[in-house]
């Protein structure tokens, strides 16, 4: 399988280990955590893609959802759309704690294994299907997660 070959990450062997590491080590382990869970639970799956606009090589990083979750974002480094996402944010956590998980008045699915519908969490939020499955089989199949 050529998941992480450096041609499909604009020629960079970097963003090609980025996005591995990202799918073996938190992605696909999330994912398989959640088809467990939600046997028992309600579970609701998100992705966070936001980076921000003024440090944006960073990417969107572990943690970054924070500033915008607290609303704590730097005056010079935020944008108006960076501002309107992390209101969206704090009434979706809020909404979260309150027992009623919304996404800018759109419903957050539960998760569901036969349609594992995750929340893209960016400036506009979405709802995607599937969200990196054939890569989750991939590593599934070769022992990865090793529970």
């Amino acid at each position: 399988m050529s998941f992480y070959t450096a041609n499909r990450f604009n020629d960079s062997p970097q963003e090609a280990y980025e996005a591995f590491y990202a799918d073996a080590f938190v992605h696909c382990p999330v994912r398989r955590w959640a088809e467990v869970a939600s046997a028992l639970l309600d579970v609701r799956t998100y992705v966070w893609t936001r980076h921000i606009d003024a440090v944006q090589d960073l990417k969107a990083f572990h943690g970054v959802e924070l500033s915008f979750v607290f609303g704590t974002l730097f005056d010079e480094l935020h944008t108006p759309a960076e501002e309107a996402m992390s209101a969206y944010v704090r009434d979706t956590w809020t909404s979260a704690a309150m027992g009623a998980p919304t996404v800018k008045e759109m419903e957050w699915p539960l998760y569901d294994p036969p349609t594992a519908k995750w929340m893209i969490l960016d400036l506009v939020p979405e709802v995607e299907t599937h969200l990196r499955l054939e890569i989750c089989e991939f590593l599934l199949a070769e022992g990865w997660p090793p529970y």
